[in-house]
């Protein structure tokens, strides 16, 4: 890995004002205390319904009952050039991914989990980082994701859409309380993850 440019993580939900955001302040904080240095942690949308609008209340206040930091925040649509020079994207829902796949093909690139090298972005569901998960070795980003399922046999692997984070925006405050547990219980994984990769 370039050492001399931050690891880039950009976290995706639908609008950008719940849990792209609150997985964006979470990881960003635990990498912090951690001691996890050049790593920068975006959020996004794929739409722009949102477009400008701070966080959603509600997702705040979980996050400050957390203890974690609600900085200035407004939701914005992920455009290409962010998406290209992304290290690792995370989607929160199977929708959000094949979106990203096919924003990845109109630009000429190639997106699956483990991808890397010129040309490739390494694209994943972000709760394929959970461990008690029966997350397929390919979609952990582990192996030819296009060999992987001749290689599985009977093995019942959780299918992507099983991996969504559902939208808390719909539901009430438990919904969101929801949402902020599966957030930090995933994203320790990913710091160690980080850790390997960037070699700290």
């Amino acid at each position: 890995m370039d050492t001399s440019k931050p690891y880039k993580i950009e976290m995706v939900c639908t609008g950008n004002i719940c849990r792209s955001v609150m997985a964006q302040i979470v990881l960003d904080t635990q990498l912090r205390r951690s001691g996890v240095k050049g790593v920068q942690v975006s959020s996004s949308g794929i739409s722009d319904e949102e477009h400008g609008n701070p966080i959603d209340r509600r997702a705040a206040k979980v996050l400050r009952q957390g203890g974690y930091p609600t900085p200035l925040h407004r939701a914005h649509q992920l455009d290409a050039a962010t998406f290209a020079s992304a290290n690792l994207v995370l989607a929160m829902t199977s929708t959000h991914f094949a979106h990203l796949e096919r924003l990845a093909r109109e630009a000429g690139l190639e997106a699956f989990p483990g991808a890397s090298g010129p040309g490739r972005i390494d694209l994943r569901m972000f709760r394929s980082f959970d461990p008690s998960l029966a997350v397929s070795p390919a979609e952990r980003g582990e192996g030819d994701p296009f060999t992987q399922a001749e290689e599985d046999g009977d093995t019942q692997w959780l299918r992507r859409r099983e991996l969504d984070v559902p939208d808390p925006w719909y539901g009430t405050a438990a919904d969101f309380d929801q949402t902020m547990q599966t957030v930090e219980k995933v994203c320790p994984h990913i710091v160690h993850y980080i850790r390997k990769v960037t070699g700290q």
